[in-house]
């Protein structure tokens, strides 16, 4: 009995030190908010602990998602900060990440930095992981995802195998099917396929 009480304490107390880190680098992002390495760090950390299912709901349970997207709308020109927040949004993503202004977000950025390699790779591999959850397909389509995935897939074909499944999950809705074929979405997932 001893020993499962002992189990159960220290248990408990590294579920405290979790908890801690995942206030504390909320706060940190939040005092700092104007701070982009400060914001940059912060999600770096959130992407790392959201590997765990129990702090994934931790973080989402403690504001982190708002935290998260708070920092990509305060540094609309730093590519940098937006590569790592998404980073940390695609392991969140079963936390009701689309709810939170998210996609549009991601969007807007994928639209603002046509150039930046790495932050479009991040884009469509988040809007991929979010297209998965009811309703998320509609609020890429609605916002322009569908548009943004077809032109990085263009623009960078390093990321068009990432981008052919996004598309995919897109496609798994009848109207969003015929946009993506609008849009491009067939020649570009047909050019990926010749490369």
């Amino acid at each position: 009995a001893k020993e499962a009480a002992e189990e159960k304490r220290k248990a408990e107390q590294k579920r405290k030190e979790e908890r801690k880190e995942i206030v504390d680098t909320l706060k940190n992002m939040s005092r700092y908010q104007d701070n982009a390495e400060a914001q940059e760090q912060g999600c770096a950390t959130l992407r790392m602990l959201a590997k765990n299912a129990d702090k994934k709901v931790e973080i989402g349970a403690q504001g982190g998602i708002e935290v998260i997207v708070r920092a990509m709308d305060g540094h609309p020109q730093s590519a940098g900060v937006k590569e790592k927040c998404w980073a940390a949004l695609v392991n969140l993503n079963k936390v009701n990440v689309g709810e939170h202004g998210t996609i549009e977000a991601i969007i807007k950025a994928m639209v603002g930095h046509p150039l930046t390699v790495g932050l479009q790779e991040q884009g469509i591999a988040a809007l991929r992981k979010l297209a998965h959850n009811i309703g998320n397909d509609v609020k890429i389509n609605e916002h322009g995802g569908i548009e943004a995935i077809v032109e990085a897939m263009g623009s960078h074909p390093e990321s068009a195998e990432e981008g052919c499944t996004a598309l995919t999950n897109l496609a798994y809705t009848a109207g969003i099917k015929i946009k993506i074929g609008e849009q491009g979405g067939i020649e570009a997932i047909i050019k990926a396929m010749e490369n």
